[in-house]
């Protein structure tokens, strides 16, 4: 019961803070006029957090050898850390609207109804860009769910304990260069072209995976496949950033966060039992076609927006 507490508690905490630190970082930086390098300095918070958190699994692995209380008070120490550091934050200053308000005191707080929350997006042809996050959202569920389907994985093609232990701490430390790779490909190439790549590259990587036989190749394999995961997740929430007013941001990034946990819920069902009635190899191809129709998908319903914007035009 006290497990079940403490995961409890530890999954609301996440669901305060889901969409609320990416959205809080923007707002930051629209507030100095220096929107445009949320992409670049994004990458450099979640490079240092990888990082971070690559060290703090190697040092709590060390600590729980001598007690687990000390790793959960540690973990407590740094949140109370990262409370004291929010102190020093300036908010944007929101005014004082009364039209839609519930509030007096001075904030304004604007309903939550669905009309409010659409009109908070600044793109044409938003039944086109719904889609397309909500499919993104349901990727990034099926990545988190595979990322944490790769203990079995890789057990399944026999790689030692040892390995495996090695490769999640160093999946982290790899993360951060991810972050940055992708802040350097925007400079040059565009978000759709980028994604598409990505797609086709780690649909080719899934396929390749079940073939391989060569123990070193199939860690490195693993490895590229929640490497390029993670340019992906930046670029587009960097785009969903852009493309959405301050006054229901945290809102509409934590509806897609709730959309991703249940996006991932039910591919641990489905995938769990592919692997359990049919094993790894077939799991992995299932996951390279879903890879594949997601990127085709894609690329159908660019043709589509762009045929649209010609006939507006």
């Amino acid at each position: 019961m006290l497990f079940f507490g403490c995961a409890a508690l530890q999954a609301l905490a996440y669901t305060f803070i889901s969409g609320s630190d990416s959205a809080l970082l923007f707002e930051i930086l629209e507030n100095e006029d220096n929107k445009e390098r949320y992409l670049s300095i994004n990458a450099r918070l979640l490079s240092l957090s990888s990082i971070i958190l690559g060290g703090a699994i190697l040092i709590g692995g060390i600590v729980s050898n001598y007690s687990w209380q000390g790793v959960y008070l540690l973990t407590i120490l740094t949140s109370l850390t990262s409370c004291v550091a929010l102190l020093f934050l300036r908010e944007k200053d929101k005014g004082v609207i009364k039209k839609n308000s519930l509030s007096t005191d001075g904030v304004a707080i604007k309903k939550f109804n669905f009309k409010n929350i659409i009109g908070s997006f600044k793109v044409k042809h938003l039944y086109y860009f719904f889609i397309s996050i909500i499919g993104f959202c349901m990727l990034d569920g099926l990545f988190a769910t595979y990322f944490n389907l790769n203990q079995i994985i890789l057990e399944d093609f026999k790689i030692e304990n040892a390995w495996i232990g090695i490769f999640f701490s160093a999946l982290y430390f790899i993360s951060a260069l991810s972050y940055q790779l992708a802040d350097v490909l925007h400079r040059y190439l565009t978000t759709k072209k980028i994604m598409t790549m990505t797609l086709i590259l780690m649909s080719g990587l899934f396929l390749m995976l079940p073939l391989t036989t060569n123990r070193l190749l199939v860690l490195l394999i693993s490895v590229l496949v929640c490497f390029f995961p993670e340019m992906l997740y930046i670029l587009v929430y960097n785009t969903i950033q852009e493309s959405i007013t301050s006054d229901y941001r945290a809102t509409i990034l934590s509806i897609l966060s709730l959309i991703t946990s249940f996006s991932s819920s039910f591919f641990y069902l489905f995938l769990g039992f592919i692997h359990q009635s049919y094993g790894s190899k077939l799991m992995l191809d299932l996951i390279s076609a879903l890879v594949l129709f997601t990127m085709l998908c894609f690329c159908v319903m660019n043709h589509h927006i762009r045929l649209v914007m010609r006939k507006d035009a």
